[in-house]
């Protein structure tokens, strides 16, 4: 949050959640009118005598930075993630390496995404590192599924009745 915010304001200081929704509430409709016009990545909104810079919401915080785009692009990318990370549960039995490794995968995302929309998300690398890890391993997990799917369907194939093409049998 915003030093500005909480020490101009007459917000209790203890209380963060007072300030995260003030800055929220003022950040919203100034965004709105102007969907497609980022200050930048790293810079600020400057309105009065305040600066607006971790707003402590993932998606405002994207939007802000590189215009709804960003902000969409963001939102995209974590459901796809969960999204993927839940059909992946579909397709495989719960008591296995994969099943386990898909858990964590999807845990990190789930987490991520709803610190992120508390709190800072992209600030340090850990950060960064631990959300786009959750996605990876996710991918991993269907890479492996689908590689595992195909080896199967290979296997019936092969182990088939013979079949002689045409021009052989002929």
């Amino acid at each position: 949050m915003p030093k500005e915010v909480v020490e101009n304001s007459d917000l209790d200081k203890e209380n963060s959640n007072e300030a995260r929704l003030l800055v929220w509430g003022e950040l919203y409709p100034f965004l709105s009118r102007k969907p497609f016009s980022p200050v930048g990545w790293g810079n600020g909104i400057i309105k009065g005598n305040m600066v607006y810079h971790d707003i402590a919401n993932a998606f405002l915080y994207d939007w802000m930075q590189m215009s709804i785009l960003g902000g969409l692009a963001l939102l995209s990318i974590i459901f796809f993630a969960i999204k993927l990370a839940l059909d992946n549960a579909s397709r495989m039995p719960t008591n296995t390496y994969l099943s386990f490794v898909n858990l964590i995968a999807l845990g990190i995302i789930c987490t991520r995404f709803t610190h992120g929309m508390l709190d800072t998300f992209w600030i340090g690398r850990g950060c960064n590192l631990c959300t786009f890890m959750g996605v990876g391993m996710a991918v991993y997990v269907k890479l492996l599924l689908d590689q595992q799917q195909q080896i199967r369907r290979l296997s019936k194939h092969a182990a088939g009745p013979a079949r002689i093409p045409q021009k052989l049998a002929a």
